[in-house]
């Protein structure tokens, strides 16, 4: 207790007295007690500092080869202490440390290996050397065997040639035939974390897990278990040949060990073995009974293991969505921490955004879990999902109700995100705006600033809205009624004797539509106008039939116009990427009166790019675009993926034969004589942001783990020309074309210092992660650190480019 009670007070002390307590602790270093010796080396290592190390130098290098463990120990612990206050000095102590491996205690060799490594850790050249002399002669310490597998994996990750593979992998498959448990486990954990390993390489790990499937010792199955479904994640046919060993654990007594099988075998459901059929349905269902009969037993943590795997199950078989659906949603019901909670909901959101025919049962199964969660946070989460993806589901009205419940039942935090996920939500469905505004005034009265600020932010942005889109508000306002409507009704007024003239009882009238509005009806196919870039969605590309061999659409980006707004034909672009297609839709605005635009084409020609990664499909033009209205041409075009993103740039001229058309002759287009006529319009860029999909990552920092350990990373530091972090925030998400994850992409105001998580599949398949921190500091302006993580070098280098 004295020894400890000096170490507590030491660092508080002033320096005259410190040397005191040093010199009363060197006494006890010669002391013939080892107990004594033992503990005064290790209150040492807390209070030396580099000038007092010299004085001690040579009492501590002789404890280190002491005959007594205890002191021996001690002073390589002490070693291990000081090496961060005075390094050049405990590398002298080289001989003495390298004679502890061959001490005959095990402590005594682990706690010298910790040293010898911590001393070499940073020198590849060195740390291999000390590796490769251990291989030969294996400690007989298992501690210090398992910390020698971990420096061989951190040298293999440090050895791009890799040189050392070879050996280091003969390492670990003689460390999995070990006498001791741990030593196996800790080699077959390597083995996870070994880069680029074939199944067939991976067979002696499994099998050696399978062996440990059938032990009498819970501790092991259990380890064996938790291993096999971490390989399960990434590597899912290799672990199938243990379903078997992993059905008998499903039954096992304890439920951490049966949950774990269970977690593996939905994850390595094998098609072969189990056609999809009758016998795939009954197999997973039976998984997912077998789950609901061991759920009330399990700590929250697995829990959060089953939700992560049921994600990937549905990827492999959307067709049992509704099964694991129902799990999930029975899950969300049970009491739980927020973590299960948070990860439940973000599993469910993932499906919904994977699979679209989730949608409706997941916005349902989200409304029923707001409704009685008690952590904020989850609440807010599945509000501003409602508000975003509630719009696209059938009858979007019911969810009004769902809202507007966290408005009159929820705390301050709550009802501020309800009441801007209610605005949201009516910006985006017309029919239920009129009543959302009357709910949102009863919200002007909150006792909370932050919701009464957000109920006034919301009507505004309702009431502008309303104002952009011409919508009628019932009751004329004066300075505000439309001047020909006006005239109509004063001369019904007129006619009808009205007496008293104003607005209360000015009769109504239809108002006459425009000429530009009568010949827009008029249009075979009318488009909305182009003045502003229509988000339309894929539908009209999907109808077309010769589009149908496509298979699925990868992006869709945003419309980008090629021409000025005031121009006499006004064009812009959507980019449809698939596979190995990319399908270009042009729509064509006419605004040159009394003109008929007939056989509308575009007609691309490669400006930038390689021409042989391209290939020229096919054209639908559009075929008649009257003056006032819009029309859709497509142009479809190949390319192979062989060689990564083909990035091109595509100069386009609108072709078309023009007619000169009165209003009277529309019937009769056909009949009338043109003139061909081509219309150059800026040119079409495709870059990498449009070949990335959005990819489904319910836990973005497990996928970030696993893509560590698959690849690596890639990281670099940018000077950006920004002068606040959340310009700095969008800017970097419109650039790299990635998802933003988690919400990372909001950024707290005033902020100096933000993590913004990304994600995106290049080509719908391989995943690019990146993580970027934007820091404001007055010295060096506007910083990115970026860490990006790919399952491909290539990508990971091609996504870094980007930002510098």
């Amino acid at each position: 207790m004295a020894y400890l009670f000096i170490k507590e007070i030491a660092e508080k002390t002033s320096a005259e007295e410190v040397i005191i307590i040093v010199s009363t602790l060197l006494k006890d270093l010669n002391s013939d007690n080892e107990l004594f010796r033992a503990n005064s080396l290790r209150v040492l290592s807390r209070i030396l500092d580099a000038s007092l190390l010299s004085q001690t130098e040579r009492y501590i290098k002789q404890a280190i080869v002491h005959k007594n463990p205890i002191v021996a120990s001690s002073a390589l612990l002490c070693g291990l202490y000081l090496l961060s206050v005075s390094p050049e000095a405990i590398r002298r102590w080289s001989s003495e440390i390298g004679q502890s491996l061959n001490y005959t205690d095990e402590m005594v060799q682990y706690h010298g290996f910790l040293l010898l490594f911590a001393m070499k850790r940073n020198d590849r050249l060195a740390l291999a050397k000390l590796v490769a002399q251990l291989q030969q002669r294996l400690p007989s310490s298992p501690l210090a065997v398992c910390q020698l597998l971990r420096a061989a994996i951190l040298l293999l990750r440090e050895d791009p040639a890799q040189e050392l593979r070879p050996a280091l992998f003969d390492l670990l498959v003689k460390c999995l035939r070990h006498a001791n448990d741990m030593v196996a486990f800790e080699a077959a954990r390597a083995f996870l974390r070994f880069p680029d390993l074939t199944e067939a390489e991976l067979s002696p790990a499994v099998n050696m897990l399978q062996i440990q499937l059938g032990s009498s010792r819970a501790a092991n199955r259990f380890a064996a278990v938790r291993l096999l479904h971490e390989l399960s994640r990434r590597n899912p046919a290799s672990v199938a040949s243990c379903n078997g060993d992993l059905e008998v654990l499903a039954g096992d007594a304890n439920r951490s060990i049966a949950t774990l099988a269970i977690s593996t075998l939905l994850q390595t459901v094998d098609e072969a073995r189990y056609p999809r059929g009758d016998a795939l349905t009954d197999r997973i269902d039976g998984l997912l009974k077998q789950l609901n009969g061991t759920m009330a037993d399990l700590d929250d943590e697995f829990k959060q293991l089953l939700v992560r795997s049921l994600l990937s199950l549905t990827e492999k078989f959307p067709e049992k969505v509704s099964a694991i659906l129902a799990f999930l949603g029975s899950l969300l019901r049970c009491e739980g921490s927020e973590a299960l909670k948070t990860a439940i909901v973000d599993t469910l959101i993932a499906i919904m955004h994977a699979i679209p025919a989730a949608m409706e049962p997941v916005l349902l199964q989200l409304c029923e879990c707001i409704e009685d969660c008690d952590f904020p946070r989850v609440i807010i989460r599945v509000l501003h999902v409602l508000s975003a993806e509630g719009a696209a589901a059938v009858a979007p009205g019911r969810f009004t109700r769902f809202l507007y419940n966290r408005v009159i039942l929820e705390g301050a935090a709550v009802r501020a995100a309800a009441i801007q996920a209610l605005g949201r939500f009516a910006e985006r469905v017309p029919a239920v705006r009129r009543g959302v505004e009357t709910l949102l005034r009863g919200s002007l009265s909150d006792e909370n600033d932050e919701a009464r600020e957000r109920a006034v932010a919301a009507l505004v942005a309702l009431r502008n809205l309303d104002a952009q889109r011409g919508v009628e508000t019932g009751k004329p306002k004066p300075g505000k009624l439309d001047a020909g409507n006006l005239r109509e009704r004063l001369l019904a007024a007129r006619e009808q004797n009205v007496e008293t003239i104003d607005f209360e009882h000015l009769p109504a009238v239809i108002a006459k539509p425009r000429r530009e509005e009568a010949a827009a009806a008029a249009c075979s196919s009318p488009r909305e106008s182009l003045s502003v870039p229509r988000e339309s969605s894929q539908s009209c590309v999907l109808e077309q039939a010769e589009f149908a061999a496509f298979g699925s659409v990868v992006r869709s980006s945003p419309a980008v116009r090629l021409t000025e707004a005031e121009t006499e034909y006004a064009v812009s672009v959507r980019k449809h990427v698939f596979a190995r297609h990319v399908v270009l839709e042009f729509s064509v605005e006419n605004t040159i009166e009394g003109q008929v635009m007939t056989d509308v084409t575009v007609q691309l020609a490669l400006r930038d790019g390689d021409a042989a990664c391209w290939t020229p499909l096919l054209a639908l033009p559009a075929a008649t675009i009257p003056w006032g209205c819009a029309g859709t041409c497509f142009a479809a075009l190949g390319f192979d993926p062989a060689g990564g993103v083909p990035e091109a740039a595509f100069g386009a001229t609108v072709k078309f034969v023009a007619k000169d058309v009165e209003e009277e002759e529309l019937d009769d287009v056909d009949a009338i004589e043109g003139f061909e006529e081509e219309y150059p319009v800026e040119d079409v860029l495709l870059s990498f942001p449009d070949f990335v999909a959005r990819p489904a990552v319910s836990d973005f920092r497990a996928a970030w783990s696993e893509a560590g350990e698959a690849q690596g990373e890639a990281v670099e530091k940018v000077t950006l020309p920004f002068e606040d972090v959340e310009t700095a925030v969008k800017q970097i998400v419109e650039v790299m074309g990635l998802a933003p994850m988690e919400g990372s992409e909001r950024v707290p105001m005033g902020a100096t210092n933000h993590t913004l998580l990304l994600a995106g599949r290049v080509l719908g398949e391989t995943l690019v992660m990146a993580r970027c921190q934007v820091i404001l500091s007055q010295q060096y302006g506007c910083v990115l650190k970026i860490a990006v993580r790919s399952q491909d070098p290539e990508l990971t280098q091609t996504v870094l480019s980007l930002v510098q």
